[in-house]
């Protein structure tokens, strides 16, 4: 609490207990990892001290409005992202053949294989990937149910997806609220929301369904191509660059040496290390194609600052190699500042 949050989610009871035992001024949040599926296990969260349940993606808008009227408790419902084949929090899959268990937050996605059934030859179907969820036309009637909260599922997503998406559901959510009778959806914004990171196949999920072979995707479980200048502009509009941090950079390129980058931001800085710096058979790595490499941010939280570079005249680094070392100098930079923040 002294690190000012305003809620922990929590996936287990002997957790949930501990929590509510040695801060019981904390307001908790059950996570979907519960799997609750109906009103007595949300009465009984709230009975142990639980102020919002994220209930099983897998409930009906009925049974959703249910929870929150006759279970005295805030809901959390999902709206936008990724589905599960199996109930949510309940998934073996990934864990079983892999040893990365769903349920821990290292889900290898095993669901997005191609599958067989017995006898049948070729190269299978995508039987068991599931449609993203898409409930910007939901929105309506999930408000009127009572719904607390929207949840959007993100997982590894860049900075941009975040930006882009929240910003249109949190438009929508503040159009309904403000005119509910002249509540219209925009055609270019569902078609911006639906190329930022959607798999081929939407649903709106089981809202107004229990089963069908309409949620799954069978051909394909790709995500649709997100234009770059599309997120470029997504990124520039909802993360400007006088909102990001100045990261400057001072990289060092010795022959037979590794290439070494010190990253400064926010008064931190951070120094990394990569592969070994080559002596150029041929073209040698010229500096402009070194800053061009270093500038390359993208949908990070930084805007480049001052970059520096001590680099012998015949030296040769892969361009694979210099991207890897900016990468690491700014995810252990972030890292830092994380840790500082803490």
């Amino acid at each position: 609490m002294e690190a000012g949050l305003s809620a922990v989610l929590v996936q287990d009871l002997g957790v949930l207990a501990l929590v509510r035992e040695h801060f019981p001024h904390l307001a908790v949040h059950a996570s979907t990892q519960m799997a609750v599926t109906g009103i007595h296990g949300a009465r009984m969260l709230r009975q142990m001290g639980v102020t919002r349940i994220v209930p099983a993606r897998e409930l009906s808008l009925a049974e959703l409005r249910a929870i929150r009227n006759e279970a005295g408790i805030e809901v959390e419902a999902f709206i936008h992202g990724a589905m599960c084949y199996s109930y949510s929090g309940l998934c073996l899959f990934s864990g079983m053949i892999g040893g990365r268990s769903g349920n821990r937050g290292r889900c290898a996605q095993a669901c997005r294989l191609p599958y067989r059934a017995e006898g049948e030859t070729g190269e299978g179907a995508y039987r068991l990937s599931m449609k993203d969820l898409y409930g910007l036309r939901r929105l309506p009637q999930l408000i009127d149910a009572g719904i607390d909260a929207f949840k959007i599922e993100g997982r590894m997503k860049p900075p941009a997806y975040v930006a882009g998406v929240t910003g249109i559901y949190r438009k929508y959510i503040d159009r309904y609220t403000q005119d509910p009778l002249h509540f219209t959806i925009d055609a270019e914004d569902e078609a911006l929301l639906q190329s930022l990171y959607l798999r081929t196949g939407v649903q709106d999920g089981y809202f107004e369904r229990h089963n069908g072979k309409e949620l799954v995707t069978m051909e394909s479980p790709a995500y649709n191509p997100t234009d770059k200048a599309l997120l470029e502009a997504v990124r520039d509009t909802c993360l400007p660059e006088e909102r990001r941090l100045r990261a400057d950079m001072h990289l060092i390129l010795d022959e037979g040496k590794e290439a070494r980058l010190t990253v400064t931001g926010n008064g931190r800085s951070v120094t990394v290390t990569g592969d070994v710096v080559q002596e150029a058979k041929t073209r040698p790595l010229a500096k402009e194609e070194i800053l061009r490499q270093m500038e390359k941010l993208g949908d990070t939280f930084f805007a480049p600052g001052r970059i520096t570079v001590e680099a012998g005249e015949r030296i040769f680094l892969p361009v694979s190699s210099l991207n890897a070392l900016r990468r690491q100098g700014i995810e252990a930079l972030t890292q830092a500042l994380l840790e500082e923040a803490v």
